[in-house]
């Protein structure tokens, strides 16, 4: 039998690429990360646990997932569309936007885009508001969705004028069927539509 190697375990880190030095910040930041993710415990039980305000606890947070040290993955069928939501938000300077992920059926495509633009609409709809409307078959569509409820002094504004002929859809149809569910005044622009 051959001699024992005696080296110690820091002799042979380096012939492994290991670097035993730990960083007790990172030690800290990585110990504060598991105990959210993972371990499920507030800001306030995990400074409880290691002796730190929420303050240093929300910090250690942060640099860990600055570092790389905490990577997050959402993997909800709809992450991809909030994803672009942010990145459009961003581009543009918009307050918000909302993105809808394609049907499996290409013909639903206008009937989940006016889902997601009643509930848009829905929630932003509120007491003593003027709306304005426009017409087309997703604004059409959209309008079905729209949950009948109440608001006070809430008007309803049809943006386009009168048609000087017959047409399959008629501006004025859209913001009065709004103005019913709501409860609303509506108004019309008096003058044709060109």
């Amino acid at each position: 039998m051959g001699e024992a190697d005696t080296r110690t375990l820091p002799d042979l880190a380096p012939a492994f690429g290991v670097s035993l030095s730990v960083d007790p910040e990172e030690q800290l930041a990585t110990r504060a990360a598991w105990l959210y993710f993972v371990a499920g415990l507030t800001q306030a039980q995990i400074g409880k646990k290691l002796g730190l305000n929420r303050t240093r606890v929300n910090r250690l947070l942060a640099q860990a997932r600055d570092q790389g040290l905490v990577q997050i993955n959402i993997t909800g069928r709809l992450a991809s569309c909030v994803e672009l939501e942010e990145k459009l938000k961003q581009r543009y300077g918009l307050e918000d936007a909302t993105v809808v992920p394609t049907p499996p059926n290409q013909e639903l495509i206008p009937q989940v885009i006016a889902t997601a633009a009643a509930a848009a609409l829905s929630a932003r709809l509120k007491d003593g508001m003027s709306v304005g409307v426009g017409w087309g078959r997703t604004l059409r569509l959209s309008i079905q969705s729209v949950p009948r409820r109440q608001l006070g002094r809430l008007s309803v504004v049809s943006l386009l004028g009168g048609l000087t002929r017959g047409s399959a859809m008629n501006p004025h149809e859209t913001a009065s069927h709004l103005a019913d569910l709501v409860g609303a005044q509506c108004y019309y622009v008096a003058a044709p539509a060109l």
